[in-house]
């Protein structure tokens, strides 16, 4: 969380004399202009959600014309938001000494609203800014989300297949074929790194097969293929006898080579169909 503190109302010495400032926060072409507004607690009734229940005074046109945009943009007023006292509430004041009014506010997007700190949103009087204006300090805690990017999973190949003569002949054979098309391709080192990688990912599908993940040391592929047939059986078992008695012998033999382990048996070799730990 991060806590951002954002000031309005910085004087124009330039131009002397009383003048609204409103501040807008956060939209795509935010900015500040001269309203000469006055939006006081009486323009909560009709305003509810725009403006807080504690401004100061009473609502002018221009004040109205200032809660007709601010609502138009679904924005709030952040400096009207809380109870605080009237010395911190009014912003300039009058060369008399004697008449104080709130004519500068801040204007914040409503989805923004839960973030403002509206105990440290007020007008600081003690600054010394050298104007008939006080400074008005917005304070918002922002929760930042991380953004998480997709991670292209990799796949994990049978590689201990390779081991049996067979079938590493018959993997060289379908990749060598593969890189034969790679002569008539241009130069483009895009072209040619794409089209390896889609060989070699392809004859390994076809081949090789993905790995099953084993979750127990003992289990070997003899199990995890008879799970496999036990499991297709299973859906079929009621259709015909011949069905229910290849069952009966394929849950026999996976009991056998499992140590009695049944089900665990499926559970513990279940199929991994390449997940967040596989690789190329």
């Amino acid at each position: 969380m991060k806590d951002t503190t954002i000031a309005s109302n910085m004087p124009d010495r330039s131009r002397p004399g009383s003048t609204t400032t409103a501040l807008t926060i956060g939209l795509p072409q935010g900015g500040s202009g001269d309203f000469n507004a006055k939006i006081g607690s009486d323009a909560y009734n009709d305003w509810a959600g725009t403006v807080g229940q504690y401004g100061t005074g009473d609502t002018n046109d221009r004040g109205l014309r200032l809660l007709e945009f601010a609502c138009s943009q679904r924005l709030t007023i952040a400096n009207a938001l809380y109870p605080h006292k009237l010395s911190r509430r009014t912003t300039w004041h009058a060369p008399n000494g004697r008449t104080h009014n709130q004519i500068d506010f801040v204007l914040t997007p409503r989805r923004f609203k839960s973030s403002i700190n509206r105990a440290k949103t007020r007008t600081y009087p003690g600054a010394d800014i050298g104007s008939d204006h006080d400074l008005v300090l917005l304070t918002m805690k922002m929760k930042l989300k991380k953004k998480h990017q997709a991670v292209q999973p990799r796949i994990k190949f049978d590689l201990e297949k390779l081991k049996d003569p067979e079938i590493e002949e018959v993997f060289q054979a379908q990749l060598g074929g593969r890189f034969a098309a790679l002569s008539l391709l241009d130069n483009n080192i895009n072209d040619l790194t794409n089209t390896f990688n889609e060989a070699v990912r392809e004859t390994a599908e076809e081949v090789l097969g993905r790995q099953r993940k084993k979750h127990q040391p003992w289990i070997s592929n003899d199990i995890l293929d008879l799970c496999d047939k036990r499991r297709s059986l299973k859906k079929t078992k009621n259709t015909s006898p011949n069905e229910a008695a290849q069952y009966r012998e394929t849950n026999k033999l996976q009991m056998v080579e499992g140590g009695g382990g049944g089900e665990g048996v499926e559970a513990a070799g279940a199929w991994d169909d390449g997940g967040k730990d596989g690789e190329v």
